[in-house]
């Protein structure tokens, strides 16, 4: 069982992200790129197409998927399809409609570590690289599905940490989240009532 697919983002070295003047070269650390998102779900796979529409994706075969990047939430950003049945699959969620304070959350979000080195980008701090660092995701799995009638899914993961070490110096060992591991599926719910027991 692969927890039910998962949209993924990739960054790059540092010292290989110098298509336009840096702040800051010459690092093994890994740095933000432009956007690049890929698909792997559900029998679909490949890299993501913006199509102009601000936060609208399509995949880069045409499947007639609406893939759309909800705007950031308290636990960042996430993911909507919408497939031609009226279904709509999340990926990335963590808490689920009805979420209070103390609930459950999905942790179907891995992030690490990753500097600005360029205008524009988030947490650039021009004055220090050592600072100019964030938590941001790399890969977002499927949590939460939805049908026409308002039947609901959900997936729940635990999620593993690791520590890397960096370029810098004083602050060399940083933590990431490595992998998450689907926990269990739950279904039969409906939608707005899945983070109670």
């Amino acid at each position: 069982l692969s927890a039910g697919g998962f949209i993924e983002s990739t960054f790059r070295r540092c010292s290989e992200d110098q298509d336009h003047p840096p702040h800051w070269t010459n690092t093994t650390d890994t740095c933000v790129r432009l956007e690049n998102y890929q698909l792997s779900w559900g029998g679909h796979s490949g890299e993501l197409v913006p199509t102009g529409t601000p936060n609208v994706w399509v995949t880069a075969s045409d499947e007639k998927l609406r893939v759309e990047l909800q705007s950031f939430s308290v636990t960042g950003p996430y993911w909507k399809i919408t497939t031609g049945d009226g279904t709509q699959w999340f990926f990335g969620r963590q808490r689920l409609p009805g979420w209070s304070a103390g609930a459950r959350e999905t942790h179907s979000v891995l992030s690490e570590q990753v500097w600005s080195n360029h205008d524009g980008e988030p947490c650039l701090n021009t004055g220090s690289f050592a600072s100019s660092r964030c938590l941001l995701p790399y890969r977002w799995y499927l949590d939460y599905v939805v049908d026409a009638n308002g039947n609901s899914l959900s997936y729940w993961y635990d999620a593993f940490t690791n520590l890397h070490g960096s370029g810098g110096s004083g602050w060399n060992q940083l933590t990431y989240w490595r992998d998450g591991v689907l926990s269990r599926i739950e279904y039969g719910t409906r939608a707005g009532n899945e983070t109670t027991a």
